[in-house]
């Protein structure tokens, strides 16, 4: 199974990772009431033209992750 609860990683004092079994997931589709999406966008670094080496331009530089929690409650949704 591809879920492991951050419970679960407690106990087993381990890095939340996938299942040795699990598959990457290009799509997921659920109900929109089933999922609660969380978009997370880190630090971003902006420099100027004397910095960038690449060109004479302004350059912006960050990070975008994506997630998405399945409440337990929820689970059922999702399975069909």
């Amino acid at each position: 199974m591809y879920l492991m609860t951050a419970q679960l990683a407690a106990k087993k004092r381990a890095v939340l990772k996938a299942d040795t079994g699990a598959k990457a997931i290009n799509w997921l589709i659920m109900s929109r009431a089933a999922a609660i999406a969380v978009s997370k966008t880190d630090q971003m670094r902006i420099f100027d033209p004397n910095t960038t080496q690449q060109a004479n331009a302004w350059s912006i530089d960050y990070r975008k992750f994506h997630d998405v929690w399945v409440p337990k409650i929820s689970l059922a949704r999702c399975m069909g």
